[in-house]
């Protein structure tokens, strides 16, 4: 995507477009801004380096579009800002942390964290953020992204055969096609996992950053030295086990896993796979 075409995209409401021609102080509202977008006319140099600021949740990503079409404006944008986290975010998550209560800081450092991620790694892409449970035997998703829209699932399950069990057990980042799981860790343990995909290449040292970021929000932390083993066609099913979200206590939590790992027992002896194994963990782990 180009950033005319995103620009064309942000300025859809006839609200925003008069918005930034009131901001960049032009006339023509209409035909100056459609002749941006279709290519028929290029913007001042000042207002170019304007547009970004226009937009806070999208100024890392249509800066380095602009980039793109005019290097001039900022040498060596596309080095820099491809590598790190914009230090504005950093200031949002500590003043989150600092000022609101548990709940209003987790939701900040989720949200804001994943659309400044998507403005780099662009609005197609998919993330989503998983916690080892306190049991240790599996991640659950706590919430995502898709297409600039939040989503947190009815609790889900996987295993370490997906690859964000992989990324957890191995305590390193994997690749697979499109997507990348890295993990999200406490002085060098693993106990979460960020996934993204629909990377046609994946910015490795960008997704580091963010998933130490994320790891910030978690209210407990469980390390995840086993985890069950959970058939590919079982680890994409989505279990129901009432509503929850990331602000539970570790009770409340516990209870819920409890719940959605005896339900994943029956799926797996539905399947007729799996199922003496993980029945051996659950002894194990009761001794």
């Amino acid at each position: 995507m180009t950033w005319r075409e995103w620009f064309g995209k942000l300025i859809e409401l006839p609200a925003e477009r008069e918005r930034v021609a009131r901001e960049l102080g032009i006339k023509g509202v209409w035909t100056t801004l459609d002749r941006w977008i279709v290519g028929q006319a290029n913007p001042r140099a000042s207002h170019l380096k304007k547009l970004p600021a226009l937009f806070p949740e999208h100024a890392a990503e249509l800066q380095r579009l602009i980039a793109e079409e005019f290097p001039l404006l900022w040498p060596g944008i596309s080095a820099v800002g491809e590598h790190h986290i914009p230090s504005v975010y950093y200031e949002r998550v500590v003043d989150a942390i600092a000022r609101n209560p548990r709940r209003m800081a987790v939701w900040t450092i989720y949200q804001l964290g994943m659309l400044q991620l998507l403005s780099h790694v662009g609005q197609d892409c998919e993330i989503a953020i998983l916690k080892c449970s306190p049991s240790g035997k599996s991640l659950y998703q706590v919430t995502g992204m898709r297409h600039r829209h939040p989503v947190t699932p009815p609790l889900r399950f996987v295993g370490k055969e997906h690859l964000a069990g992989q990324a957890v057990q191995q305590n390193d980042i994997i690749e697979q096609e499109q997507s990348i799981a890295v993990p999200m860790r406490r002085y060098g343990e693993a106990g979460g996992c960020l996934m993204v995909s629909g990377l046609a290449t994946p910015p490795v040292r960008l997704l580091e950053h963010y998933a130490n970021m994320f790891a910030f929000a978690c209210s407990t932390f469980h390390e995840a030295p086993t985890l069950l083993t959970i058939p590919e066609y079982i680890q994409q099913e989505v279990l129901f086990v009432g509503e929850r979200d990331f602000t539970l206590d570790s009770e409340q939590e516990a209870e819920l896993i409890d719940q959605a790992e005896a339900l994943l027992l029956t799926a797996m002896a539905r399947y007729g796979e799996g199922v003496q194994d993980a029945k051996r963990e659950q002894v194990r782990d009761r001794s």
